[in-house]
C-alpha cells in the first residue's frame, strides 16, 4: 500500500467524518485546510499532478484541486487500492483506478473525499455546502427547486434555509454520481425532490429528464444526509 505524504498541520487539518447507515464499503476522508498556508511544492511532494488549467488558477482553486486529490489519495489508500493516484479527464473531473469509484466535495475551508470498489457501490456522488442564510435561500430558491418543491421544504421542520440547502446539496449529489455515466450536463430541475424524511436523514428524489446510459433509470434515488454546525453533507451511493 502506498505510503501518503504527512502536510503541515498549518495548512492541513484531519477531521473526522462518520456517514450515518453509510455501506461499509465506503470509506471517507475529510480535512480542514488554510488556504494561507498551501504551497504549490505540495504536488510534487505527494506525487499529484497538476494540470496546466490549475497551475493558471488562483490559490484558493489550486488549494481546492490539491486537497480533493490528496484524499483521495487517503482514501484509496484505506480502502486498499494499490494505485492511489488520480489523473482528470478532458470534462475536468477525477479519473479513478481500475475497480474504483469515488467523489471529492469542498467549501471554503472544508473537503471531504468518498471512495468505494465498484463491486459494491457503482453510483456514488457527495456534497457539502455552507448553510445558506435567509437572505440567500430567498435569492436562489427558483434556481434550485420548483413551486411544488419549495411547497415540500417549506414543511419540513428543519426550516427553509437549511433544507433548501440541503435539497440544493443533493441535487450536486445526484449529479456527481450521475455525470460519470450519462457525461452530460444536467440542471436543478432534472433532479425533483420528492420527501425529506427527518427522521433518517434522507432526501428522495426521481430524474425527471431523459439522460443517456442513467444507471439509475427509473429508481427513487435516496440521497442522505450529515447536519453539522456550519454545513451540510449529502451523499449518493447505489449499486447497478
Amino acid at each position: 500500500m502506498p505510503a501518503i505524504t504527512q502536510l503541515t498541520p498549518s495548512y492541513f487539518l484531519p477531521t473526522s467524518i462518520v456517514l450515518p447507515n453509510a455501506p461499509a464499503s465506503i470509506i471517507a476522508r475529510a480535512a480542514r485546510r488554510n488556504d494561507a498556508h498551501f504551497s504549490d511544492s505540495f504536488f510534487s511532494q505527494c506525487g499529484i499532478d497538476c494540470p496546466s488549467n490549475i497551475k493558471r488558477a488562483v490559490t484558493k482553486r489550486r488549494s481546492e484541486y490539491f486537497i480533493g486529490r490528496y484524499l483521495a489519495q487517503m482514501a484509496l489508500s484505506a480502502a486498499g487500492a494499490t494505485n492511489t493516484s488520480i489523473s482528470t479527464n478532458e470534462d475536468r473531473c477525477p479519473i479513478w483506478p481500475q475497480s474504483m469509484c469515488g467523489s471529492i466535495t469542498h467549501t471554503d475551508d472544508f473537503a471531504l473525499c468518498v471512495v468505494a470498489s465498484t463491486e459494491a457501490q457503482s453510483v456514488l456522488g457527495v456534497d457539502a455546502v455552507d448553510w445558506m442564510t435567509d437572505t440567500q435561500a430567498e435569492r436562489v430558491t427558483r434556481k434550485i427547486v420548483s413551486a411544488e418543491e419549495t411547497a415540500l421544504i417549506n414543511s419540513s421542520t428543519l426550516g427553509y434555509s437549511k433544507a433548501l440547502s440541503l435539497c440544493f446539496s443533493a441535487k450536486e449529489s445526484i449529479y456527481k454520481a450521475l455525470f460519470p455515466y450519462v457525461r452530460q450536463f444536467f440542471g436543478f430541475s432534472a433532479a425533483r425532490l420528492l420527501a425529506i424524511d427527518t427522521d433518517i436523514e434522507a432526501l428522495y428524489f426521481e430524474i425527471t429528464q431523459t439522460l443517456p446510459n442513467n444507471p439509475l433509470a427509473g429508481r427513487e434515488l435516496c440521497v442522505r444526509y450529515i447536519l453539522e454546525p456550519n454545513r451540510g453533507i449529502t451523499w449518493l451511493a447505489a449499486p447497478i
